[in-house]
């Protein structure tokens, strides 16, 4: 998977996790990849909050 693919509304947050995960000496792609993912998730939860208002719901 790449980080750095230009599709999609997640680009920024993916390139993002890339930049992150370089700067933090990642060993791995897969390290970046979980990096990349966390940040989609987040950001999927800010946009859903935001064209909601409503935070999202958690679960234990």
């Amino acid at each position: 998977m790449s980080l750095c693919r230009k599709d999609g509304p997640f680009a920024i947050l993916e390139a993002a996790g890339a930049a992150a995960a370089s700067n933090a000496g990642a060993a791995s792609e897969a390290d970046a990849d979980v990096i990349g993912a966390t940040l989609r998730a987040s950001g999927a939860a800010i946009l859903r909050f935001s064209s909601t208002g409503r935070p999202p719901a958690y679960e234990a």
